[in-house]
């Protein structure tokens, strides 16, 4: 079962990451920064949203600072 586990995270993981670099090719680099920038404050929303999770406050003080640094440049 943990092997299982192990494998579906790590091909997850390279699946979704090579994903990511075939689309930030095509975009401005200005845009895949922003995109990538937002990526945890995207993931704590859905996480609410779909799945009930309540975030903790080290992800709301980890993600905090990203959006208004990424809108600034």
């Amino acid at each position: 079962m943990l092997l299982w586990l192990l494998a579906l995270a790590v091909t997850a993981q390279v699946a979704g990451w090579l994903l990511i670099g075939k689309a930030l090719s095509a975009l401005p680099s200005s845009g895949g920064s922003a995109v990538l920038m937002l990526q945890p404050a995207a993931a704590i929303l859905f996480g609410a949203l779909l799945l009930g999770q309540e975030p903790g406050a080290g992800k709301q003080v980890s993600t905090g600072p990203r959006v208004p640094a990424s809108a600034r440049s």
